[in-house]
């Protein structure tokens, strides 16, 4: 008989835990990861975007700031946040340029990857995860094991958002023109 209240109060406090999870944040937040998992799995095929999108990526990044600043051990959190970012922008640079296919005055053409939606998922989840956290369990939330590696995920995920739009702004336009470049298409 105790066994089954057991299951009975697991059961009762599951299934309150889940509907908060779901019916707890704002309604604009679950459009919001529809938005995310619908240009991240976009991003699997290859396809041309426009140059100036690039110039916007890098704010994606900021996302993190707000979170980052509200951590526990603020200067570790800084200097590991700080340090995977840097490196992240330098590793992301170079792996960019791999699947960089072509660079036109306009646009870029990018083969298909899954980093896209990886970083996206990291970002949202890891802000979704901040709030719960601080509600159900803000000393593990403060903790430094958790914030130095919280802080490194959010480092590397941004870092991203900087080194891959760089690399594309950056690198040479292999056409003067986007009638060339249309040319060389057909």
């Amino acid at each position: 008989m105790g066994n089954a209240i057991m299951e009975n109060h697991t059961f009762e406090f599951m299934s309150g835990w889940i509907k908060g999870l779901i019916f707890g944040p704002p309604i604009w937040v679950w459009f919001l990861l529809t938005y995310l998992i619908f240009i991240g799995v976009k991003s699997f095929n290859t396809r041309k975007v426009p140059i100036f999108i690039f110039y916007l990526t890098p704010l994606l990044g900021l996302l993190s700031l707000r979170t980052i600043s509200s951590l526990e051990h603020i200067e570790i959190v800084w200097a590991a946040f700080g340090l995977i970012y840097i490196l992240s922008a330098v590793g992301f640079f170079n792996w960019q340029k791999r699947n960089l296919l072509e660079r036109q005055k306009r646009h870029v053409v990018l083969k298909g990857e899954w980093v896209s939606l990886v970083s996206f998922m990291v970002i949202f989840w890891a802000n979704f995860v901040q709030g719960v956290l601080t509600a159900v369990s803000p000393e593990t939330y403060q903790s430094l094991e958790f914030v130095v590696i919280f802080a490194a995920l959010l480092g590397l995920v941004s870092g991203s958002f900087l080194g891959r739009p760089l690399s594309n702004i950056f690198s040479r336009p292999i056409f003067d023109n986007e009638e060339s470049a249309q040319k060389k298409l057909i």
